[in-house]
């Protein structure tokens, strides 16, 4: 079956709605105070109206710019995670998760092994300091006019708005176009939904490669888990779809327990325990399945009636 694109509408619309209405929300900020720059400021309901509604421009750019930004981070690490070398799952963790938390940019490691998602997340959390500039750009002033009384005007400094715009505005656009690219290459549109992860994650590397002890989630990551590297692509030896090529995230590499010295017994010695006590727990439930009536079969005649369960019955009961 041929390769067939599977791009949805609605992460490209996010992707460049979201620049789009950021630019002009910019551009009706910057015209809206260059209306009042020079006007006396008349009551103090008209003043607060004016501040109100420049935040409120700000904030849309603001908004806008980041669901743009957000859009194009997601398509982004789909792509990269579908690379022929794969990701370690410490790194893919950090990258998946970097618009809701700013930690990964603490870690070289996520700058050595995903540089580029790295400076993507970092303009993504410095967005809000270009955007501070924007409501501060309409001050008051004394107007110095020889030929009238002196009385408070709206002061305009349109160099504080237009260069937090721009900056911002120019690297939003930089990465939503690298995000339209990735769209492309890729062939799909991704999101962020906990569905598409449950979709992606169906392996058998995968279920191997997760201990039964490790199957609920919980923090921390184990060692063994971080270390492993992993990949997003076709798999191969698998049943064709119907749409085109099966998808799944399979495990590349298998990661090594490192020995450290902790308190306690050492890093890898607890891993170690906790691999024999997942083998342990499934030994015990293979041979519970097995021992099990239903589990068991037995040929037709007589000859195998001495192996059957015996089933008591209650003598009380006439």
């Amino acid at each position: 079956m041929p390769f067939l694109f599977k791009i949805h509408w609605v992460q490209p619309a996010l992707l460049l709605g979201g620049l789009l209405v950021g630019i002009g929300a910019a551009v009706g900020h910057h015209y809206f105070y260059l209306s009042h720059d020079g006007k006396p400021i008349g009551s103090r309901r008209d003043q607060e109206w004016v501040l109100r509604i420049g935040t409120g421009l700000a904030f849309l750019v603001r908004a806008s710019f980041s669901i743009s930004l957000c859009t194009a981070l997601v398509q982004n690490f789909w792509n990269q995670l579908g690379g022929a070398f794969g990701q370690t799952m410490r790194v893919a963790d950090q990258t998946f998760e970097v618009t809701t938390s700013p930690l990964a940019l603490f870690d070289f490691r996520f700058w050595v092994f995903s540089p580029t998602m790295a400076l993507f997340a970092m303009v993504y959390w410095l967005l809000p300091l270009a955007m501070l500039v924007g409501p501060s750009a309409l001050t008051v002033a004394m107007s110095e006019s020889a030929n009238s009384t002196p009385q408070i005007v709206y002061n305009y400094n349109s160099r504080n708005l237009l260069l937090g715009y721009i900056i911002g505005g120019s690297l939003t656009l930089a990465i939503s176009l690298i995000g339209v690219l990735a769209i492309i290459i890729s062939g799909r549109s991704y999101s962020s939904n906990l569905s598409t992860v449950i979709r992606a994650s169906r392996s058998s590397s995968l279920n191997e490669l997760v201990q039964v002890t490790d199957t609920d989630g919980a923090q921390p990551l184990p060692e063994y888990l971080s270390r492993s590297k992993i990949r997003f692509g076709p798999v191969y030896g698998t049943s064709v779809a119907l749409d085109g090529e099966v998808f799944a995230i399979e495990v590349v590499e298998r990661g090594t327990i490192r020995p450290t010295r902790a308190h306690g017994p050492r890093v890898g010695e607890r891993d170690t325990n906790r691999l024999n006590a997942s083998q342990e727990i499934e030994g015990d439930r293979v041979r519970s399945d097995l021992s099990t009536p239903r589990h068991q079969e037995y040929p037709r005649g007589s000859a195998q009636a001495k192996d059957r369960p015996i089933v008591l019955k209650d003598s009380r009961r006439r």
